[in-house]
């Protein structure tokens, strides 16, 4: 029961919230959060897959390493440094282009 209404209180918010975006924001904000909204959500993606999936996978390798045991062989550094190159090049560029697009 918990559940069913947690999701309908969840939905109507985000649905009375739109509507108080609408209503307060200058359309051309708005479009900016909307059609950004991709991006930011493959960001954050990015982020999740390095903190939930790779950090602690390199920490118990780490551990094996520093108790003197030999762990086998693993592309999950590179993987770590892909994700924080990508972060490197991504965010600074999504906020160039917020700031242009906020400008005047």
């Amino acid at each position: 029961m918990f559940l069913v209404a947690f999701g309908l209180v969840g939905i109507a918010l985000v649905q009375w919230l739109y509507f108080v975006a609408i209503d307060r924001l200058p359309i051309g904000i708005g479009l900016l959060f909307e059609f950004s909204a991709p991006v930011l959500i493959a960001l954050w993606a990015l982020l999740v897959v390095q903190v939930a999936v790779l950090r602690p996978r390199l920490d118990r390798r780490a551990h094996q390493l520093i108790h003197g045991l030999a762990p086998p062989r693993s592309h999950l550094h590179l993987a770590y440094i892909a994700a924080e190159c990508a972060k490197v090049l991504l965010l600074p560029a999504f906020g160039i282009l917020l700031a242009l697009r906020l400008m005047p």
